[in-house]
């Protein structure tokens, strides 16, 4: 009698690993033919290759917007399925990290860095909703969907307009607030 095999050989890198190594799949043992760390080496790549990522993002957007998913859509909020299945999953998030949220909630309140920041926003959404300030489109993308975004919170009023995937982007450093990428260093 033969063993039961535990290892399988990666297609991408040739390496024979445990099975562990590999997710579930169509191929032979009912795993992927490539490795854990191949796929999320592939997925990295394709991540910063610009071309890859607007290919994917088209893709992204026909599926979204094409008839069937629309109708789905519609008929989902119609019949509250999708507010429901909203509340039974943020419930049940809350139930099993109750005490972290409400630690993490505390801390926030007490730390005053926060404290600024929630008042510099605060005067910003006044001053929009009073009229004082104009909101303006993302300055990067050109998106109506904008947000506040400050350069420095010494100066509540110091902010520019920005989407909240660039808004992201800018806090992390990762773009400046022209929308040029910054490298690493």
């Amino acid at each position: 009698m033969n063993p039961e095999p535990t290892h399988k050989k990666c297609s991408k890198c040739g390496e024979k690993k445990l099975f562990a190594m590999f997710c579930k799949g169509k191929a032979r043992f009912g795993l992927t033919s490539w490795c854990k760390p191949c796929v999320a080496e592939k997925k990295r790549a394709d991540r910063l290759d610009p071309a890859k990522r607007d290919m994917v993002q088209a893709q992204y957007r026909r599926n979204r917007e094409s008839p069937a998913r629309k109708k789905w859509h519609r008929e989902d909020v119609m019949s509250g399925r999708a507010a429901e299945r909203s509340k039974r999953s943020s419930k049940k998030y809350y139930a099993g990290n109750r005490e972290k949220i409400l630690r993490r909630q505390r801390d926030r309140r007490k730390d005053p860095a926060a404290q600024h920041r929630f008042k510099c926003n605060q005067l910003v959404g006044l001053m929009v909703y009073f009229g004082l300030l104009e909101k303006g489109p993302c300055v990067v993308c050109g998106s109506e969907t904008s947000e506040a975004a400050h350069r420095s919170y010494d100066d509540p009023l110091d902010i520019f307009w920005a989407c909240p995937r660039h808004h992201r982007q800018y806090d992390h450093g990762l773009i400046d607030e022209a929308g040029n990428e910054i490298p690493p260093s």
